[in-house]
């Protein structure tokens, strides 16, 4: 996001120039440059992104303060050099040569009216505020920095002082458009109830009336600090057990959490004699094996039966199954079971009824006992 916008026309002299990125960010090497009339016209401003005081970085937001004011009615180029700016993880921004806008083209004649604000942010009286956050206020009109102090105190409106800023100078604020950005040196703190007083003539528009002030704005932070998670979940329960013998081979695998967890990329694959032994079923194929989560409760159903009387050995890939915070399960604790045995066939004698009613002679007969021990049956 640029700002001004891309192409922008009738922006203050003022104003700041400010880019947000698509993630944190951090100053490289190189220079910004700022051109009139073309992205090759003449050189306005050149600074050293490494070491200029006109550059400043916080978080995703990259805000450029030039010097000196603009000139009214001129057509801008801002250039950045390839790796002049870089994310945390040290990847170079490409760079641009095709961020423009224009400055408003005179002066407004006859205006008499001082800007005012139109929405704080956050607003009047807000409670529960990150401390990170920026302070921001809109205002009804393009604005440019004036002349006093802009400060933060906790407490009450005379209470202590816990930040100033002059409006002509301060890198912790930022004009764009009619955006005033306070970005405070330091984090707020917890559970303070903060007042803002901006002192008369401290922004005015850009027919030079001036705004004048507040000392009625205020909001309240978060009341404490949330805990990051950064605990892995932990297996509490193994369904069948950890090491277990005679398991069925239709039934499904239940693993119970110590906290809610969620699906992740890795796979959870059965193996046949060993960890690394054949693949016998596996959650990337959801042919062979489908995974069910519900809260803490993490159901593995294999789709065909296991064979029996065979050792199986369960695996879970890296992020297989994570908490609610992203924390993954190590995954690296055995967990294996044997099958039960197959059913035994069994060869009884039934008797058999001679005709005549002589004397009975005996037949083979078989008699199996199905899986479940409920179907049975006779051959004569």
């Amino acid at each position: 996001v640029y700002s001004p916008t891309l192409g922008a026309t009738g922006i203050a002299v003022g104003s700041d120039i400010v880019l947000t990125f698509s993630e944190a960010v951090q100053k490289g090497s190189g220079a910004i440059e700022l051109h009139s009339g073309s992205a090759s016209g003449a050189l306005v401003a050149s600074y050293d992104v490494a070491s200029s005081s006109n550059i400043t970085v916080s978080g995703s937001i990259l805000t450029i303060n030039p010097t000196s004011d603009l000139t009214i009615g001129t057509h801008y180029f801002v250039k950045l050099a390839a790796g002049s700016i870089k994310d945390l993880a040290g990847n170079s921004y490409a760079g641009t040569t095709a961020y423009d806008f224009t400055t408003i083209a005179t002066t407004p004649v006859n205006d008499t009216t001082p800007p005012t604000v139109s929405s704080f942010n956050p607003v009047v009286g807000a409670t529960g505020i990150n401390v990170s956050n920026d302070i921001i206020l809109t205002f009804s009109e393009p604005i440019q920095r004036g002349s006093g102090a802009i400060e933060l105190h906790s407490g009450s409106v005379s209470g202590a002082l816990v930040a100033s800023y002059d409006a002509a100078t301060s890198l912790n604020l930022g004009v764009s458009g009619n955006t005033l950005t306070i970005n405070p040196t330091n984090d707020l703190v917890n559970g303070t109830h903060y007042y803002l007083t901006v002192a008369t003539g401290t922004i005015k528009d850009i027919a030079g009336n001036s705004y004048a002030g507040t000392t009625a704005y205020d909001f309240s932070t978060t009341a404490t600090t949330t805990a990051t998670d950064t605990t892995p979940p932990t297996v509490v329960t193994f369904s069948p057990a950890n090491s277990a013998s005679g398991v069925s081979v239709s039934s499904d695998l239940v693993l119970t959490f110590n906290e809610a967890v969620q699906k992740g990329t890795g796979a959870i694959a059965i193996h046949s004699g060993s960890s690394t032994g054949p693949v016998v079923a596996t959650s990337d194929d959801p042919t062979t094996e489908t995974i069910g989560i519900s809260g803490s409760t993490v159901t593995i159903h294999h789709v065909n039966n296991l064979a029996y009387s065979t050792h199986y050995y369960v695996t879970f890939g890296q992020a297989a199954i994570n908490d609610l915070a992203g924390n993954h399960f190590d995954g690296t604790l055995p967990y294996d079971f044997i099958t039960d045995s197959a059913p035994i066939a069994t060869t009884v004698q039934l008797p058999t009824v001679a005709s005549g009613g002589g004397s009975s002679d005996t037949a083979p007969a078989l008699v199996g006992v199905g899986i479940l021990g409920v179907l049975s049956w006779v051959l004569f």
